[in-house]
């Protein structure tokens, strides 16, 4: 019972501080003039700030579980070793495109070549780990199935940031890296890989 109790208790918590700042955020719109642009501002903001906070986050709660550093290493390394594989391979390859509305760089042939390079290294890294430390969370088997879910959940996540900055008229998310756009337009593949890979870890390993 209190332990049921303490899991409500954190819930409303959390719904808390979801709602409340909700709330006030739209609360505040009946203060400006120009409500219909107003309001795309304000979802605008509070949608990027779930999109990068929230999705991001997941980082956080696959890091805590247990062999947390060897989940989150995994997944940053095959998805980086996805993004590079699909770079290269697209440029060397790449003849079908993949979503030309969306991103006219993204070719299928990249993506099958990041595919492979991804799920090697996921494999890579489950063997590193345990010549390391004697175990890792994930089998073979989950691990090949990991090695393909990272690569197709990073993709997707470069699309929907393409999708996004075309809906905004932007060719990049920022001016932070020169040359390269900003944070987003670096690391959008981790916001879906993160994710997918702690409800993966929390349904298939646990």
């Amino acid at each position: 019972l209190l332990a049921t109790r303490s899991l409500f208790v954190h819930a409303d918590v959390g719904a808390a501080l979801i709602s409340i700042p909700l709330v006030i955020t739209l609360l505040l719109l009946l203060t400006r003039r120009e409500a219909r642009r107003t309001f795309t501002e304000w979802a605008w903001t509070v949608g990027s700030a779930f999109y990068a906070g929230w999705l991001l986050g997941h980082w956080g709660l696959l890091y805590a579980m247990a062999d947390g550093l060897a989940l989150v290493l995994f997944g940053m390394l095959t998805t980086f070793a996805y993004d590079t594989g699909a770079y290269f391979s697209g440029r060397a390859f790449g003849r079908h495109k993949m979503a030309p509305r969306i991103s006219a760089g993204k070719t299928w042939e990249g993506g099958i070549g990041g595919l492979l390079i991804g799920m090697g290294v996921a494999i890579a890294t489950r063997a590193a780990a345990i010549g390391i430390t004697g175990e890792f969370t994930f089998s073979l088997g989950a691990t090949i199935l990991a090695g393909i879910l990272v690569p197709v959940a990073a993709q997707l996540g470069d699309l929907v940031e393409s999708a996004l900055k075309r809906s905004a008229g932007v060719k990049d998310a920022g001016n932070l890296l020169p040359g390269h756009g900003g944070m987003l337009d670096r690391f959008d593949s981790l916001l879906f890989t993160g994710t997918m890979l702690y409800f993966y870890t929390l349904w298939i390993a646990f």
